[in-house]
């Protein structure tokens, strides 16, 4: 899904919206998107791990690293293609938590997710 949704985002970007991107999109495969994603995941995997040597039950709230582990984990993946200004990590570091939190609690609000946070 990432590749797919980072081809998505090109083409938009290709089509004039270059001014809300991040970043140029030209010069990128999709492959730059799946290593995102996977990063994304790989990142929520550690972090469970974690979680778990803690004790923390699962479904059990972990802020901020619940809202920041899929962050951490793109960003170093995305390195070995792409190595983002620290103005694009600052806005990914203070975005994403509310966008998390505010998808949890939609999600729980529509009984998708058993869990406000």
């Amino acid at each position: 899904m990432g590749g797919i949704v980072f081809l998505l985002q090109q083409v938009a970007y290709a089509y004039g919206f270059t001014s809300i991107a991040l970043i140029d999109y030209t010069g990128f495969s999709p492959l730059f998107g799946f290593f995102m994603g996977f990063g994304a995941l790989f990142g929520d995997i550690i972090k469970s791990y974690y979680k778990r040597k803690v004790q923390i039950a699962p479904g059990q709230s972990w802020i901020p690293w619940d809202q920041l582990d899929f962050i951490f984990g793109g960003i170093i993946i995305g390195w070995l293609f792409y190595v983002p200004s620290i103005e694009v990590v600052v806005v990914l570091l203070i975005v994403s938590p509310f966008l998390h939190l505010a998808a949890n609690y939609v999600g729980y609000l529509l009984h998708i997710n058993p869990n406000r946070w």
